[in-house]
């Protein structure tokens, strides 16, 4: 599937199969709110610490070509993480249309989805922390 049809074709049906809570589940999604919660006090910490204007662009051989205010440069990157890595833990009980192209047939293809997006949305936040860090 090239990136092109990924977009553009229609979402296939899950045949009513729902995802039940696990103790597994329960576990990453905690993991994932403690890593968002230490992303913001990291940036927290980090606000004092940073000049008022910081690079948020690089070219090619990793020169700043962009500024910006300190704001958009920590406060902003850490709002899309959390709510990227949220938005993807909460879709694991929302499949009412699967994206993947692939038709869901079984409860065991729905939990290897399920792992795979909670382990994206643990994965964010401890991305943007190296950064960060």
């Amino acid at each position: 599937m090239n990136l092109l049809s990924f977009f553009l074709h229609k979402p296939q049906p899950t045949n009513g199969i729902r995802m039940p809570r696990t103790k597994e589940g329960t576990i990453f999604e905690i993991a994932c709110l403690m890593l968002n919660i230490l992303l913001w006090i990291m940036a927290a910490w980090m606000w004092s610490k940073l000049p008022d204007t910081v690079p948020t662009h690089f070219d090619a051989s990793g020169h700043p070509n962009q500024y910006s205010g300190k704001a958009f440069g920590l406060i902003f990157p850490c709002a899309i993480c959390a709510f990227v890595s949220i938005l993807i833990m909460l879709s694991v009980y929302l499949p009412s249309k699967n994206i993947s192209g692939t038709q869901i047939t079984n409860i065991t293809q729905m939990v290897w989805v399920a792992r795979g997006l909670r382990i994206i949305g643990v994965l964010m936040p401890l991305l943007f922390m190296s950064i960060f860090g």
